[in-house]
Protein backbone atom coordinates (compact mmCIF):
# COMPACT_ATOMS: atom_id res chain seq x y z
CA UNK A 1 0.00 0.00 0.00
CA UNK A 2 1.00 2.85 -1.03
CA UNK A 3 1.77 5.75 1.57
CA UNK A 4 2.71 9.57 1.80
CA UNK A 5 5.11 10.74 3.74
CA UNK A 6 6.06 14.29 4.49
CA UNK A 7 8.97 15.74 4.63
CA UNK A 8 10.20 17.57 7.88
CA UNK A 9 13.96 18.29 7.26
CA UNK A 10 15.85 17.76 4.09
CA UNK A 11 19.28 16.36 4.39
CA UNK A 12 20.62 16.11 1.14
CA UNK A 13 18.74 15.01 -2.40
CA UNK A 14 18.53 11.43 -1.20
CA UNK A 15 17.52 11.17 2.13
CA UNK A 16 15.20 13.00 4.53
CA UNK A 17 13.65 13.22 8.20
CA UNK A 18 9.93 12.00 7.86
CA UNK A 19 6.33 11.00 9.34
CA UNK A 20 4.31 8.65 8.19
CA UNK A 21 1.44 7.83 10.69
CA UNK A 22 2.44 9.67 13.42
CA UNK A 23 5.99 8.00 13.03
CA UNK A 24 9.01 9.82 12.73
CA UNK A 25 11.59 8.16 10.06
CA UNK A 26 14.72 8.67 7.57
CA UNK A 27 14.13 7.43 4.22
CA UNK A 28 16.49 7.05 1.88
CA UNK A 29 16.71 6.39 -2.22
CA UNK A 30 18.51 8.00 -5.19
CA UNK A 31 16.98 11.59 -6.23
CA UNK A 32 14.07 11.19 -4.05
CA UNK A 33 14.24 14.12 -2.06
CA UNK A 34 15.44 16.72 -5.38
CA UNK A 35 12.95 19.43 -5.95
CA UNK A 36 11.61 19.21 -2.13
CA UNK A 37 11.01 21.19 0.81
CA UNK A 38 9.71 20.94 4.02
CA UNK A 39 6.08 19.86 3.95
CA UNK A 40 5.95 18.42 0.89
CA UNK A 41 4.93 15.10 1.07
CA UNK A 42 6.70 11.74 -0.78
CA UNK A 43 5.45 8.34 -2.13
CA UNK A 44 6.45 5.72 0.46
CA UNK A 45 6.87 3.23 -3.05
CA UNK A 46 9.80 5.39 -4.13
CA UNK A 47 12.16 4.61 -1.05
CA UNK A 48 14.47 2.43 -0.89
CA UNK A 49 15.77 2.28 2.87
CA UNK A 50 13.82 3.65 6.01
CA UNK A 51 15.28 3.88 9.31
CA UNK A 52 13.21 4.40 12.10
CA UNK A 53 13.71 6.73 14.89
CA UNK A 54 14.09 5.16 18.14
CA UNK A 55 15.02 8.68 20.00
CA UNK A 56 16.45 11.72 19.86
CA UNK A 57 19.78 11.02 20.65
CA UNK A 58 19.83 8.32 17.66
CA UNK A 59 17.89 10.89 15.09
CA UNK A 60 20.71 13.38 16.11
CA UNK A 61 23.37 10.76 15.28
CA UNK A 62 21.93 9.80 11.99
CA UNK A 63 21.22 12.90 10.62
CA UNK A 64 25.17 13.99 11.74
CA UNK A 65 26.32 11.26 9.87
CA UNK A 66 24.18 11.49 6.47
CA UNK A 67 24.52 15.21 6.59
CA UNK A 68 28.38 14.76 5.96
CA UNK A 69 28.40 11.59 3.33
CA UNK A 70 28.02 13.15 -0.40
CA UNK A 71 25.48 11.87 -2.52
CA UNK A 72 28.11 10.06 -4.62
CA UNK A 73 28.92 8.17 -2.11
CA UNK A 74 25.34 7.07 -0.86
CA UNK A 75 24.76 6.32 -4.79
CA UNK A 76 28.01 4.14 -4.90
CA UNK A 77 26.90 1.89 -2.10
CA UNK A 78 23.57 1.59 -2.97
CA UNK A 79 24.93 0.14 -6.46
CA UNK A 80 27.51 -2.36 -4.25
CA UNK A 81 24.83 -3.33 -1.95
CA UNK A 82 22.32 -4.51 -4.64
CA UNK A 83 25.10 -6.29 -6.26
CA UNK A 84 26.13 -8.05 -2.77
CA UNK A 85 22.40 -9.07 -2.27
CA UNK A 86 22.23 -10.44 -6.01
CA UNK A 87 25.48 -12.48 -5.20
CA UNK A 88 25.14 -13.72 -1.33
CA UNK A 89 21.07 -14.07 -2.11
CA UNK A 90 20.22 -12.43 1.25
CA UNK A 91 19.11 -9.05 2.05
CA UNK A 92 21.88 -7.27 4.44
CA UNK A 93 21.38 -5.25 7.46
CA UNK A 94 20.08 -1.83 6.41
CA UNK A 95 22.83 0.10 8.52
CA UNK A 96 25.20 -0.77 5.92
CA UNK A 97 23.57 2.42 4.15
CA UNK A 98 25.19 4.50 5.76
CA UNK A 99 27.61 2.70 7.42
CA UNK A 100 29.63 1.65 4.39
CA UNK A 101 28.66 5.14 2.84
CA UNK A 102 30.88 6.98 5.82
CA UNK A 103 33.53 4.34 5.08
CA UNK A 104 33.67 4.96 1.60
CA UNK A 105 33.42 9.11 2.21
CA UNK A 106 36.33 8.61 4.88
CA UNK A 107 38.43 6.25 2.04
CA UNK A 108 38.24 9.33 0.09
CA UNK A 109 39.33 12.24 2.46
CA UNK A 110 42.13 9.42 3.58
CA UNK A 111 43.24 9.15 -0.09
CA UNK A 112 43.56 13.05 -0.50
CA UNK A 113 45.88 12.54 2.05
CA UNK A 114 47.89 10.27 0.42
CA UNK A 115 47.25 8.04 3.75
CA UNK A 116 47.23 4.38 2.50
CA UNK A 117 45.88 1.88 5.53
CA UNK A 118 46.97 -1.78 6.39
CA UNK A 119 44.52 -4.56 7.22
CA UNK A 120 46.28 -7.08 9.23
CA UNK A 121 43.59 -9.42 8.58
CA UNK A 122 43.64 -8.88 4.85
CA UNK A 123 44.39 -12.16 3.65
CA UNK A 124 42.49 -14.49 6.47
CA UNK A 125 39.22 -12.15 5.56
CA UNK A 126 39.96 -13.23 1.19
CA UNK A 127 40.24 -16.80 2.27
CA UNK A 128 37.34 -17.11 4.83
CA UNK A 129 35.35 -14.74 3.09
CA UNK A 130 35.55 -15.61 -0.68
CA UNK A 131 32.07 -13.97 -1.99
CA UNK A 132 32.42 -10.67 0.25
CA UNK A 133 35.47 -10.31 -0.78
CA UNK A 134 34.67 -10.47 -4.40
CA UNK A 135 32.25 -8.06 -3.83
CA UNK A 136 34.42 -5.68 -2.32
CA UNK A 137 36.60 -5.84 -5.38
CA UNK A 138 33.33 -4.86 -7.07
CA UNK A 139 33.04 -1.45 -4.41
CA UNK A 140 36.57 -0.86 -5.28
CA UNK A 141 36.45 -1.12 -9.25
CA UNK A 142 33.52 1.03 -9.07
CA UNK A 143 35.67 3.88 -6.59
CA UNK A 144 38.63 3.76 -9.16
CA UNK A 145 36.57 4.42 -12.04
CA UNK A 146 34.73 7.17 -10.65
CA UNK A 147 37.15 9.21 -8.92
CA UNK A 148 40.65 7.98 -11.20
CA UNK A 149 41.77 6.76 -8.22
CA UNK A 150 43.88 3.69 -6.89
CA UNK A 151 43.13 1.89 -3.85
CA UNK A 152 44.63 -1.59 -2.07
CA UNK A 153 44.12 -4.64 -1.23
CA UNK A 154 43.63 -3.64 2.38
CA UNK A 155 40.70 -1.42 1.80
CA UNK A 156 39.22 -4.26 -0.33
CA UNK A 157 39.53 -6.04 3.06
CA UNK A 158 38.09 -3.47 5.26
CA UNK A 159 35.40 -3.13 2.75
CA UNK A 160 34.47 -6.81 2.73
CA UNK A 161 34.21 -6.87 6.55
CA UNK A 162 31.31 -3.91 6.16
CA UNK A 163 29.98 -6.84 3.95
CA UNK A 164 30.21 -9.70 6.41
CA UNK A 165 29.09 -7.60 9.60
CA UNK A 166 25.86 -6.05 7.22
CA UNK A 167 25.36 -10.71 5.88
CA UNK A 168 25.24 -11.54 9.26
CA UNK A 169 24.26 -9.09 11.19
CA UNK A 170 27.31 -8.78 13.86
CA UNK A 171 29.45 -5.41 14.93
CA UNK A 172 32.94 -5.08 13.57
CA UNK A 173 34.41 -6.25 16.56
CA UNK A 174 33.13 -9.27 16.87
CA UNK A 175 33.16 -10.18 13.02
CA UNK A 176 36.90 -9.95 13.34
CA UNK A 177 37.12 -11.58 16.38
CA UNK A 178 35.40 -14.84 14.59
CA UNK A 179 38.38 -14.42 11.77
CA UNK A 180 40.78 -15.11 14.22
CA UNK A 181 39.29 -18.09 15.99
CA UNK A 182 38.42 -19.50 12.73
CA UNK A 183 42.05 -19.44 11.04
CA UNK A 184 43.39 -20.88 14.68
CA UNK A 185 40.62 -23.49 14.31
CA UNK A 186 41.97 -24.53 10.89
CA UNK A 187 45.44 -23.97 12.05
CA UNK A 188 44.75 -26.50 14.85
CA UNK A 189 43.16 -28.88 12.38
CA UNK A 190 45.89 -28.87 9.58
CA UNK A 191 48.85 -29.02 12.73
CA UNK A 192 47.32 -32.33 14.72
CA UNK A 193 45.78 -34.04 10.99
CA UNK A 194 48.76 -33.19 9.31
CA UNK A 195 47.21 -32.75 6.07
CA UNK A 196 47.50 -29.78 3.24
CA UNK A 197 43.49 -28.28 3.20
CA UNK A 198 42.22 -27.65 -0.54
CA UNK A 199 41.03 -23.96 -0.23
CA UNK A 200 39.16 -24.48 -3.45
CA UNK A 201 37.12 -27.62 -2.23
CA UNK A 202 33.61 -27.93 -1.49
CA UNK A 203 34.39 -29.57 1.61
CA UNK A 204 36.34 -26.75 2.46
CA UNK A 205 33.57 -24.11 2.44
CA UNK A 206 31.21 -26.50 3.77
CA UNK A 207 34.01 -26.82 6.89
CA UNK A 208 34.19 -23.01 7.16
CA UNK A 209 30.68 -22.58 6.84
CA UNK A 210 30.52 -24.94 9.99
CA UNK A 211 32.97 -22.91 11.85
CA UNK A 212 31.78 -19.69 11.32
CA UNK A 213 28.17 -21.15 12.78
CA UNK A 214 30.12 -22.56 15.66
CA UNK A 215 31.32 -19.10 16.65
CA UNK A 216 28.12 -17.30 16.49
CA UNK A 217 27.24 -16.20 12.78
Amino acid sequence: MVKKMWITKVLNNSTAVVTEDGIEKIVLGRGIIFGKKVGDFISSDIVEKTFIIESENEKDRLINLIQEIPDHCINIVEEVVAYAESILKTKLNVSIHLTLSDHINFILKRYEKGIFPTNALKYEIKRYYAKEYQIAEKAVELLEDEYDIELNEDEVASIAMHIVNAEFNVPTQIGVQIIKIVDHIIQIIKYYLQVDIDVNSIHYQRLLTHLRFLCGE
